[in-house]
């Protein structure tokens, strides 16, 4: 789709340039509904996160073009539909900005300047009003609907009129295999939960590789092609634990779940 040495120069351009319009402020407005927000590191998630965004370019290529309408569904931080942006491809974001209580509104207006849409819309309505794209992208957005993602895939397949990249978390990624060993929980910290103000907002269902290929199926598309990798995982060789080591190894125990998907 693009040229991957050419999209981490300007990927990095746009990490650069949206870092600072993120910063304690935003963090404390954006951490109300999940208050590990409120000391995340935006700057290292987006830098790290590259390697996210090749991985889906690399599942795109050759079934998709640069001049295509793109839907990222979920901008958030923005940083990769302003890349896409940057780079010519003609780049719809649908995101709620006014849910962050203000704190987004700079990436918001950063994107508008650069030559994005930005659609304000929620996918987890019943009543959206559908627009159709040549290539749908939704990343790290289903783990965090709370109840069922029927909704949410039921928009996607309706606005999909050619593919749809979907990335969700790994809820088999090894070092949650080793925390269930040890007798502790998968899920969110429960004083994390306990002291987000509702709706908590954080992840609420990870899926594994075959819960993917199903939520996919159920939603009316058919698998193509998957992709399973780690983006945060940084260990030497000489501290890696076992649980780490099979997470490179194997496939099942990596980090990220990835799959493109057309309408069946």
């Amino acid at each position: 789709m693009l040229d991957v040495d050419t999209f981490r120069r300007v990927y990095q351009g746009a990490v650069a340039d949206v870092g600072p319009l993120v910063g304690p402020v935003e963090l404390e407005k954006i951490a109300r509904h999940d208050r590990p927000l409120a000391q995340w590191d935006p700057l290292e998630y987006m830098r790290r996160s590259e390697e996210r965004y090749v991985r889906a370019l690399a599942l795109l290529a050759g079934r998709a073009s640069p001049d295509e309408p793109l839907l990222e569904v979920g901008g958030f931080l923005g940083v990769f539909p302003l890349a896409l942006t940057r780079l010519g491809v003609p780049v719809t974001v649908a995101e709620r900005y006014d849910l962050y209580d203000g704190a987004l509104d700079g990436v918001r207006d950063l994107l508008s300047a650069a030559g994005a849409r930005v659609w304000d819309v929620d996918f987890t309505s019943p009543n959206l009003t559908a627009e159709r794209y040549p290539v749908v992208v939704n990343m790290a957005m289903v783990e965090h609907v709370a109840g069922s993602p029927r909704t949410l895939m039921e928009n996607l397949r309706r606005c999909c009129a050619g593919r749809l990249l979907l990335e969700v978390p790994n809820l088999a990624y090894g070092y949650k295999r080793w925390q269930l060993l040890r007798g502790r929980s998968i899920h969110p910290p429960l004083r994390d939960v306990y002291e987000s103000a509702v709706p908590f907002t954080g992840h609420h269902r990870e899926y594994t590789l075959a819960d993917l290929h199903e939520l996919l199926r159920l939603s009316g598309f058919h698998v193509a092609e998957t992709a399973t990798f780690n983006y945060s995982l940084d260990v030497g060789l000489r501290t890696i634990r076992p649980h780490d080591l099979l997470s490179r190894l194997v496939p099942s125990w990596r980090e990220v779940l990835m799959a493109v998907a057309v309408p069946a």
